[in-house]
């Protein structure tokens, strides 16, 4: 394991870092408040969920009596990588592990690619679903896009295959296979 890597979060300088291992602390300072100055002790910040997306974690700043939320994901980016404009993909697909190991520049279509299976569908794998009407699983992809149509397969595993077959080619290292 690599050491753990401490930086300033710009704008918060002297007041909080983000770490390469996607920690957040608050540091030592003196910090105004409604009775004066009080001291602020150095601790690692607790992440929480975002209440409207629940995927990433978000932190709480406050700099001159305002409150500021972040994502630690775009905290790392900002920090830690040097394309600031793209999307993070988290390439385990853990929106919660925010390591720099586990994050990675991607543009939007790299990120989908790279998604979870959709739970509401009539299958648990990436790119296949049940067709009533011939009844078979059907496989579909996204390549530039577009949606193309892999084939229909009477057994659900082999439809996986297919799927995971294509994703390798077209999307490379941004796959999410279903079958490993």
């Amino acid at each position: 394991m690599k050491e753990e890597i401490w930086k300033d979060v710009p704008g918060y300088e002297k007041s909080y870092q983000i770490s390469s291992f996607g920690r957040v602390k608050s540091l030592k300072r003196k910090a105004s408040c409604d009775r004066g100055l009080s001291g602020v002790r150095e601790r690692i910040l607790k992440p929480r969920k975002n209440k409207k997306e629940r995927a990433y974690l978000d932190v709480v700043f406050y700099k001159d009596g305002v409150r500021n939320k972040k994502r630690i994901h775009k905290l790392m980016q900002h920090v830690f990588m040097d394309d600031k404009k793209s999307s993070i993909d988290h390439i385990n697909g853990d929106s919660c592990d925010n390591r720099l190991a586990n994050l990675r520049v991607a543009t939007h279509q790299q990120n989908m690619f790279n998604r979870r299976p959709v739970k509401s569908t009539t299958s648990k794998y990436k790119g296949v679903c049940w067709d009533k009407e011939i009844k078979k699983w059907k496989v579909c992809i996204t390549i530039k896009k577009k949606t193309k149509s892999i084939g229909r397969f009477c057994d659900e595993i082999e439809a996986a295959k297919a799927y995971d077959k294509f994703a390798k080619k077209y999307h490379k290292e941004f796959a999410r296979l279903n079958l490993r």
